[in-house]
């Protein structure tokens, strides 16, 4: 088995998200704060997670873990060769305040407040007569105004990046598997929009 660390950072800079392989052979996520050198395990030993990675807004972190790769982590005999190993996705809520992603959306409709200006069903509201358009003269016609030359916009700010903010009480109860996606032998997961 390979001792790959594969990291991720956060989108700050702050933290350092990474696997790392545990006493009975499977492994953990870990997360390291840079600004207080601290390293924390945010997973348990019961799965073997692999492949990392914080989403661009830093709310979650997302990984792959495997709970029936234990057959194929000997070294001693080939009884685990024909064993298929399978991952989930999960996802790590970040912050304790960030309700998770996977949460039951509200079926109640939206009641929009009436417009105090519009007409009542079946009357047809009369139309605003338009002013008059100026017809030019003929001398104003044959004057050619100077057009300005478009100036380049500033440059824009280069934008910092929020700070990710993160609650390591209780994190370990923020730990969500996402069913929409079905268990695979990943090799790989990668951060969208």
């Amino acid at each position: 088995m390979d001792d790959v660390l594969e990291p991720s950072w956060s989108p700050d800079s702050r933290w350092l998200t990474y696997v790392k392989q545990l006493d009975n052979r499977l492994r953990a996520v870990y997360l390291y704060s840079v600004e207080k050198n601290q390293t924390n395990q945010i997973t348990d030993a019961l799965g073997d997670a692999r492949y990392i990675v914080f989403d661009k807004s830093g709310k979650y972190i997302f990984f792959t873990a495997s709970t029936n790769i234990g057959p194929t982590l000997s070294f001693a005999d080939m009884s685990g060769i024909p064993h298929q190993t399978s991952r989930n996705v999960y996802a790590i809520v970040l912050r304790n305040d960030i309700p998770s992603p996977l949460a039951p959306e509200s079926d109640e409709e939206k009641i929009e407040p009436e417009k105090k200006d519009a007409p009542p069903p079946g009357v047809t509201p009369t139309p605003t007569p338009m002013p008059p358009t100026p017809t030019p003269t003929p001398a104003a016609a044959n004057q050619t105004t100077p057009t300005p030359t478009p100036t380049p916009p500033p440059p824009a700010p280069k934008k910092e990046a929020e700070p990710t903010r993160i609650d390591l009480e209780g994190i370990e109860q923020r730990v969500i598997s996402i069913p929409q996606i079905p268990n695979r032998n990943f090799n790989g997961l990668y951060a969208g929009k």
